[in-house]
C-alpha cells in the first residue's frame, strides 16, 4: 500500500459526487417592498416550495433554505437538469408572479457533520456563482457538467442548449458557460452571463490555425495573376495626378480638437511612391522607419506586426485590430470611429455564435462538417456597427468524395439547426441560409475536396452548381494590404463603410477595400476630414477616366468569389453619380471649415457618413 496516497484517500474518503443546484428568487427585496412584508414573504415561500417539491420529485434532496434561495443536491446531473427546467417551465407556463435564477454544477463535495446536513466543495461554490450570474429564469451549467449530460441531450428532443462564451466568474477565474432550456420556451434574450464580463477570446490557444491566420507572404513588385488589386493598379497606373483640383483640404471639422491641422495632416494628400518587396530604399526608411518584416514596408507600430503574425483564438489576426486604438488627429472623426468600430462585446458575440454553430453541427453523420468559421468583412477587420450581417462558413468534407446537391446540404444544415431550437427566422436562399433579420447570420457551405493530392474549395453558385473558389482569398489579400499600410488603413475603410452604408450601397465592401488599397499605394491618406476629402477626389478622378466597367466576367476562377467592381454599364454609371454627389458634399464641408462655419461642416459630414456623426 502506497504510504503517500493512502493518507490522502483517508482525508477524502467521505467525499461524494453530487450535482449541486441553487434556485434563487429574483428581486426578492424589491418584491417585499412592493407587496409588503406579509405578501412578500408568502411569495418567497411559494417560490421555495415549488423548487423544493420539484427537486424531490426528481430524486433530489433539499439541503437548506438560504433566505429566498434553495440549495439542493442530486445523484447525477440529469435529474438535476430536468428539475431545473421543470421549475422554469412551470413559472413561465403558469405565469407565476416571480422568477428564479438557477445554477448547476456536478463534482465532489464533502458532507459537513452538523445538526443539519450540508456540503462543502468547489462544485457548491460554482453552482452558487452560476445562479448569481444567471439571468431571470435562466439555467446555467459549467463546462464539466455540460459534458456529462451532452450525450444524453441527443435523446431528449425537447431540450435545447447553447454556448454563452468563456466568462470571468468572481473568485473562480474563467469558466465556459452553457444555457439549457425547453424548446417551447426558447433561450433568455437578455444575457447577464454574457454582458460585461471579460472573456479569454483573444488569449485562448487555437488547436489549428486556418490559412487566414497565417502571415501573408511578402508583397511582390509584380502583381500575381490572382491579385485583382494588382491588376487594377497596373491598369490604372498613372491615372492619379499629383495635385487635386478644388479647395485645399486643410481645415478641421471645427469640433473639439479641431482648428488648423498639423503638418502631417497637411501632407496627407501628397503623392509618394510606396516601395514594394525587392525595392526598399531610402524612401521606405524615410516614410515608415526601420522594417522588421523585411518586405519593404514597415507597419506603423509593433502591434501591427503582432496583429498580422499572431492568430487569436483560431480567428484572423485582423480581428484583434477592433480592440486597438487608432490615432486620428480630428476629435470628431476619432469619436465617430470609436462609435462605429466593433468592441470586445461584439467580437465575443461572434465567438459565442460560432461555438453555438459548432456544437449544433458537429458529429452529424449525414453532414460531415470539418470546420466552421466567420468570414466576410468581420474577418478582414472592416465590419462596423451596427452589425447587419455576419458570414459563417461551414466547411464540409464528404467522406466518399462525392459532390452533394447544394439544396440538399442547405436542407441538412437547416434541419440540424431546427433540432437544436433554431427554427425561427430561418430563410433558405439559393446558396446560403439566413438566420434572423436585422442582426442576421448568413451561413454558406463550402465543399473541401481532394483533387490530384491537393485540396480544392467549392462554393455554391446556384441550387445545383458548385464553382471553384477559395473563401479565404480576400482575407489573405487584406492581411497583405494591412501589412503595407498599417492600422490607419483599416480605420479609413471603417469610416468609408459608414459612407457606403449611407450613400453608396451599390458598392460592395470588398471592392471598397480594394479601391482604397489601390489609392493608398500612390497616395498617403490618414483617417480624418483631409484624408476623406482626398479619397473622394482621387477615386472620382480615376472613374472619370474610365469608359467602361472594370471587369466583364466575374465568374473567372482567378478572381474573388463575388467578382469585381462594376460588371455592367448601368451599375458603373450609377456609382459615378453617387461618387460625384459625395465629392460635392466633401468639398462643401472643406470650404465651410475654412470659413469656420462649424455647425454646417458637421451637417455636411453627417450627410456623408450618417446621423451618428458628431452626436
Amino acid at each position: 500500500m502506497n504510504d503517500r496516497l493512502f493518507p490522502q484517500y483517508k482525508q477524502l474518503q467521505d467525499s461524494v459526487a453530487l450535482c449541486n443546484v441553487f434556485f434563487d428568487l429574483v428581486d426578492s427585496t424589491r418584491l417585499k417592498q412592493q407587496l409588503g412584508p406579509v405578501e412578500g414573504v408568502a411569495l418567497s415561500l411559494r417560490h421555495n416550495q415549488l423548487c423544493a417539491e420539484t427537486a424531490e420529485a426528481y430524486q433530489g434532496q433539499v439541503v437548506k433554505h438560504i433566505g429566498d434561495a434553495i440549495y439542493a443536491v442530486f445523484p447525477n446531473p440529469l435529474p438535476a437538469l430536468l428539475a431545473a427546467l421543470d421549475v422554469k417551465y412551470t413559472i413561465l407556463k403558469e405565469n407565476l408572479p416571480f422568477q428564479t435564477k438557477i445554477g448547476l454544477s456536478f463534482g465532489l463535495v464533502t458532507p459537513v457533520r452538523t445538526p443539519d446536513a450540508d456540503y462543502l466543495g468547489a462544485a457548491v461554490d460554482m453552482a452558487a456563482r452560476l445562479a448569481s450570474q444567471s439571468a431571470p429564469n435562466q439555467v446555467l451549467l459549467d463546462e464539466s457538467t455540460f459534458q456529462i449530460v451532452k450525450s444524453l441531450l441527443k435523446s431528449l428532443d425537447t431540450i435545447i442548449f447553447r454556448f454563452l462564451g468563456i466568462q470571468d466568474l468572481k473568485g473562480l477565474s474563467f469558466t465556459p458557460l452553457y444555457e439549457l432550456s425547453h424548446s417551447d420556451l426558447g433561450f433568455v434574450q437578455e444575457q447577464s452571463a454574457s454582458s460585461a464580463q471579460p472573456s479569454r477570446f483573444f488569449t485562448q490557444p487555437a488547436a489549428a490555425q486556418p490559412a487566414s491566420a497565417q502571415a501573408a507572404p511578402p508583397s511582390s513588385a509584380t502583381p500575381s495573376p490572382g491579385n485583382i488589386a494588382g491588376k487594377l493598379l497596373a491598369k490604372l497606373a498613372g491615372n492619379i495626378n499629383a495635385t487635386p483640383a478644388g479647395p485645399s483640404p486643410t481645415a478641421s471639422t471645427g469640433t473639439t480638437g479641431g482648428g488648423s491641422p498639423t503638418g502631417a495632416a497637411r501632407r496627407s494628400a501628397t503623392i509618394h511612391s510606396v516601395p514594394t518587396a525587392g525595392s526598399a530604399g531610402p524612401g521606405a526608411t524615410a516614410a515608415y522607419g526601420a522594417n522588421p518584416l523585411g518586405n519593404g514596408v514597415t507597419p506603423v507600430s509593433a502591434a501591427t506586426a503582432a496583429a498580422v503574425s499572431t492568430a487569436t483564438a483560431g480567428l484572423s489576426p485582423l480581428v484583434q485590430t477592433y480592440l486597438e486604438p487608432v490615432p486620428v488627429a480630428d476629435e470628431a472623426f476619432r469619436q465617430f470611429l470609436r462609435r462605429i468600430s466593433l468592441n470586445r462585446e461584439d467580437v465575443d458575440q461572434v465567438y459565442t455564435m460560432l461555438q453555438n454553430m459548432h456544437y449544433a453541427l458537429k458529429d452529424q453523420p449525414a453532414l460531415p462538417v470539418r470546420r466552421i468559421r466567420p468570414g466576410g468583412s468581420f474577418m478582414r477587420g472592416t465590419m462596423i456597427r451596427p452589425k447587419k450581417s455576419l458570414d459563417l462558413i461551414v466547411e464540409i468534407a464528404p467522406v466518399d468524395g462525392a459532390t452533394p446537391n447544394v439544396t440538399e446540404v442547405l436542407g441538412q444544415i437547416r434541419a440540424t439547426l431546427s433540432k437544436m431550437g433554431w427554427n425561427r427566422d430561418v430563410e433558405e436562399q439559393e446558396t446560403c441560409l439566413v438566420l434572423g433579420h436585422e442582426d442576421s447570420f448568413r451561413i454558406s457551405p463550402v465543399l473541401a475536396l481532394v483533387e490530384e493530392e491537393k485540396e480544392a474549395y467549392y462554393l455554391p453558385n446556384g441550387p445545383d452548381t458548385w464553382i471553384p473558389r477559395d473563401p479565404q482569398a480576400p482575407e489573405r489579400w487584406m492581411a497583405e494590404a494591412f501589412r503595407r499600410h498599417g492600422p490607419s488603413f483599416l480605420a479609413l475603410i471603417r469610416i468609408l463603410r459608414a459612407w457606403q452604408r449611407t450613400n453608396c450601397r451599390i458598392l460592395r465592401t470588398l471592392h471598397l477595400e480594394m479601391l482604397t488599397d489601390l489609392l493608398l499605394r500612390k497616395v498617403r491618406l490618414e483617417p480624418g476630414p483631409e484624408g476623406l476629402y482626398n479619397w473622394f477626389h482621387y477615386i472620382h478622378q480615376i472613374f472619370s477616366q474610365q469608359r467602361k466597367p472594370f471587369l466583364a466576367d466575374p465568374s473567372d476562377p482567378a478572381y474573388f468569389v463575388d467578382g469585381y467592381l462594376m460588371t455592367n454599364a448601368a451599375a458603373f454609371n450609377q456609382f459615378g453619380r453617387l461618387l460625384s454627389h459625395s465629392l460635392q458634399l466633401a468639398t462643401e464641408a472643406v470650404n465651410l471649415a475654412q470659413q469656420k462655419q462649424y455647425l454646417l461642416v458637421q451637417n455636411k459630414w453627417r450627410a456623408l457618413l450618417g446621423p451618428g456623426f458628431g452626436v
